[in-house]
């Protein structure tokens, strides 16, 4: 039937993907599933409410998380907007001073430097006390996000296609793919050249690829025509950091992008300041693009270094304490936290269990990095226990929370019953 192996069908329906129409559209050269943006709830409010702002010239502050997907949402938004106003600043926090998220200070900050609209970007759709703290000092929110959302979510415009009574009707954008509908709104209602959007969806693919959200769907579409953009070397600092890392310009496939382009943007976030990111993807200045690509080569090397000795010390304190235990809550001495998710994601993928490392995160506190297996939902496996956490976030495959210390004894009893009980069901 239309000429696609039987064996082909099979493996789709494996993933799926069973219906004619989905097969033709997955096995296209030319995906075009794609969505109305205005679909998204609060997206047609939140771009009348941005633009405007600019018309008031109010000075904005684009807020991002510090992994490639926060970066290239940035950057993104950064660009498209810079079109309308020059009244733009942006702000990614430090994962080991202010870790995930929306937080008092920062807003403190951004007020301080005469911004007073923040619009977020992979980040905020939980951050309730934040927003409201930033509405008493004169802030209005604009939160664009993609991760779950528990039962008091941020009172302002909220732009997520998980939240409740949102009818987009695909949940599994990347945070920098719900920037990009946020994108497609302001260009439609500002009336900017189209051109202006496909010109950033090399970042969009970047992200989506980094945040190893499904490619299907929407998802695939954006990817498949970014990865068209990427190869057709139009961002002077993405090419020089293609070149610096031995990649072929104009031949660049998804897993190039999945493990090295990502990983060397995600580095800066875990060793340094994410800010480096920004600078490269929106840089014209080739000084300051190539001091930027020497940087993000070499902190990935040391991240590389320090991620191996992790591994190795994470894998000695299963072997002598937990090797019995069904879900790995791993303490580690002196490792380095902006690693942890990468190296709970390689214990989980050698010894197929679920994986949280936790490391000192102030006086009488925890931070903890978690990993899940196929499955295994571990924001509901966590979400149980959330008396237990300061703050928690994150979704089915990933985690990340704040504890006292002294919780963490009781965490991993509790995750282990858990794990013992889910068993003991399927069998």
């Amino acid at each position: 039937m239309n000429g696609i192996h039987p064996i082909i069908r099979e493996i789709l329906k494996k993933r799926g993907i069973a219906e004619e129409a989905d097969i033709l559209e997955f096995l296209s050269e030319k995906p075009n599933l794609t969505y109305d943006p205005f679909l998204l709830k609060n997206l047609e409010a939140g771009v009348d409410f941005l633009l405007s702002a600019i018309k008031d010239h109010r000075r904005i502050c684009i807020y991002g998380d510090y992994d490639a997907d926060g970066v290239t949402s940035v950057s993104l938004l950064l660009e498209i907007l810079s079109h309308l106003t020059d009244n733009l600043t942006y702000y990614i926090p430090s994962r080991f001073d202010e870790g995930y998220g929306l937080n008092k200070e920062a807003i403190e900050l951004i007020k301080e430097q005469g911004a007073d609209l923040i619009l977020t970007v992979d980040c905020g759709s939980v951050s309730y006390e934040e927003v409201e703290y930033g509405k008493s000092i004169g802030i209005d929110f604009i939160v664009t996000d993609h991760h779950n959302i528990n039962e008091r979510p941020a009172d302002c415009l909220l732009i997520n296609p998980k939240q409740e009574g949102c009818a987009y009707p695909f949940k599994l954008l990347a945070g920098c793919g719900v920037a990009f509908k946020l994108a497609q709104g302001i260009q439609r209602k500002a009336g900017l050249p189209k051109a202006i959007l496909n010109g950033v969806l090399d970042l969009v693919a970047i992200g989506t690829i980094g945040d190893i959200v499904p490619l299907v769907d929407e998802n695939r579409t954006l990817t498949k025509y970014g990865l068209k953009i990427i190869n057709s070397k139009k961002r002077p600092g993405l090419n020089r950091l293609i070149d610096a890392v031995g990649l072929t310009s104009g031949k660049i496939k998804s897993e190039n992008i999945a493990y090295i382009i990502v990983p060397h943007l995600n580095a800066a976030g875990r060793l340094l300041d994410a800010k480096i990111g920004v600078e490269l993807l929106t840089s014209k200045d080739e000084t300051k693009i190539a001091s930027h690509a020497a940087v993000l080569l070499e902190n990935n090397m040391e991240r590389k270094r320090v991620q191996e000795e992790a591994f190795l010390k994470c894998k000695e304190v299963i072997a002598s304490e937990l090797q019995r235990d069904l879900f790995y809550v791993i303490a580690p001495d002196g490792i380095h936290e902006g690693i942890a998710g990468i190296v709970a994601g390689k214990i989980k993928d050698e010894f197929g269990k679920p994986v949280i490392i936790v490391t000192e995160s102030g006086v009488g506190c925890l931070k903890g990095t978690g990993r899940s297996i196929n499955n295994l939902n571990l924001y509901d496996l966590l979400k149980k226990h959330d008396e237990l956490f300061l703050k928690f976030g994150g979704h089915s495959g990933a985690c990340g929370f704040l504890m006292e210390s002294g919780n963490l004894t009781e965490l991993r009893s509790r995750l282990n019953r858990d794990l013992e009980a889910l068993y003991q069901e399927n069998t």
